[in-house]
C-alpha cells in the first residue's frame, strides 16, 4: 500500500526531468530471426537513430538527472553505422553518463577494437545456450561460435587497454533449452561474462508455430523450471556468476508496481517515445494510428508531453489503488509475472 500511495504522490508531480534511464532503440531491423521475437521486421522502416537524429534528440531533454544511455533495439543496435559516433559523442560532452549496449553478439568480433577504445560501461548478449540450442533460436549456422570468439577477441583487447566492461548473459528459456543453464553458467564463467539474466519465453500468437511450439513453454513445465533454477544458483555460485531469474512458480507475487513510466523512457529511430521497456512493442501499433502518444524527442522539447495526455495517464493508472484506469496493454504486460505471480497461462502465451 505504501508503495502504491507513493506512486500516487508521483503520478501528481510535475516532473521537471526526464528518467535516470534512456532506452535508444537504434533501428528497427536485424541480423537473426529469433524464433521467440516479439518484433515483426517485415514492417521495418530501414530508419537509424543518426548522430545527427542523436544531438537533436539531447537538445529536447532536460538531461542533468540521466545517469544511463542504453543503446538497443528494435532491432540489433550495432547495425546502426553511428552507434559508435554516438557513443564517442557521449563520453566526450557526458562522461558521467553509463553507456551500455545490448547486442545479439554476432558484431561484436568486427568492433571490438572500437569497443574497446570507447568507455563502455556494460554489455548486455542475448544467448540462449550453446551452439546447439543458441544457433536454432537464432536460426543461424555457427552464431554461436562467433559470439563467443567475440567476446574472448574483446577481452583480450581489453587487458591490453587495462580497461574493463562488465558483462552479462541474457537467456530465454523455455524447454526447447532450459537443460544448459549449467553449461552456459561455466560458460560465462570462461568468458569473464559476470551476470546471466534468466527470463521466461513468451509467447505471441505471430511467433507459436512448429519452431516454437506452446507445449515448450515453462508455464506447463514448473517443476523443471524450479528445480532448474535452484540447481542453477549452486552452480553460479560456485563459479562467481550472478544469477538473476524470473521467479519461481508456486510462490507468492512479491508487493511490486511498475515504476517504468517514471523510471525509463524509450526512443525509436523516428524520436517516438515509449514509457517502458517493451513498450515498443506492446503500444506500437496506438502509437502509429495516433490512438496514444507519448511524445516525439525530434519534433518537440521533452516538457511538452511528459505530463500530459496518455503519458500522464499511464502514471495515474498504476499509481491507483488496485491499478484502477490501467491502460489495457499494461494488464496483459509480460511483467505481471512479477506482480500477480507466474502461475498463470495469460503471463506466458498471449492471445
Amino acid at each position: 500500500m505504501k508503495i502504491l500511495l507513493d506512486f500516487k504522490k508521483r503520478a501528481k508531480k510535475f516532473l521537471d526531468s526526464p528518467p535516470d534511464s534512456l532506452h535508444f532503440l537504434m533501428n528497427d531491423y536485424c541480423n537473426c530471426a529469433c524464433v521467440f521475437c516479439n518484433q515483426d521486421f517485415s514492417q521495418s522502416s530501414k530508419k537509424d537513430i543518426t548522430l545527427e537524429k542523436f544531438k537533436e534528440i539531447i537538445s529536447n531533454l532536460a538531461i542533468d538527472r540521466v545517469k544511463n544511455f542504453h543503446f538497443s533495439g528494435g532491432g540489433e543496435p550495432l547495425l546502426s553505422k553511428d552507434i559508435f559516433p554516438i557513443i564517442e559523442y557521449v563520453n566526450a560532452n557526458y562522461p558521467k553518463i553509463n553507456v551500455s549496449i545490448r547486442t545479439n553478439g554476432l558484431l561484436i568480433h568486427k568492433y571490438a577494437s572500437i569497443m574497446a577504445d570507447l568507455n563502455v560501461a556494460s554489455l548486455e548478449v542475448s544467448i540462449h545456450g550453446l551452439a546447439q540450442e543458441n544457433d536454432f533460436i537464432l536460426q543461424r549456422k555457427d552464431a554461436t561460435d562467433t559470439v563467443f570468439k567475440g567476446i574472448a577477441l574483446l577481452n583480450d583487447l581489453l587487458k591490453e587497454k587495462n580497461k574493463k566492461i562488465s558483462k552479462a548473459f541474457c537467456c530465454v528459456v523455455s524447454m526447447t533449452n532450459i537443460h544448459v543453464l549449467e553449461g552456459l553458467i561455466k560458460k560465462a564463467a570462461e568468458l569473464k561474462v559476470e551476470k546471466l539474466n534468466v527470463e521466461f519465453c513468451r509467447y505471441f500468437p505471430h511467433q507459436a508455430g512448429p519452431k516454437l511450439a506452446e507445449k515448450d513453454s515453462l508455464y506447463f513445465h514448473q517443476n523443471i523450471y524450479n528445480r532448474t533454477i535452484l540447481i542453477s544458483h549452486v552452480i553460479a555460485w560456485w563459479k562467481g556468476i550472478k544469477l538473476k531469474h524470473d521467479p519461481l512458480f508456486g510462490k507468492p507475487p512479491k508487493k511490486f508496481s511498475c515504476s517504468m513510466p517514471w523510471d525509463v523512457m524509450l526512443i525509436g529511430p523516428d524520436g517516438d517515445v515509449f514509457p517502458c521497456c517493451g513498450g515498443e512493442a506492446w503500444f506500437n501499433d496506438q502509437v502509429k494510428s495516433s490512438k496514444y502518444y507519448f511524445g516525439n524527442l525530434l519534433k518537440e522539447p521533452l516538457l511538452t508531453f511528459w505530463n500530459k495526455g496518455t503519458y500522464s495517464a499511464l502514471r495515474k493508472g498504476l499509481a491507483s489503488p488496485c491499478n484502477e484506469g490501467l491502460l489495457p496493454e499494461c494488464k496483459s504486460c509480460h511483467r505481471s509475472i512479477y506482480t500477480l505471480g507466474p502461475d498463470r497461462k495469460e503471463g506466458h502465451i498471449f492471445k
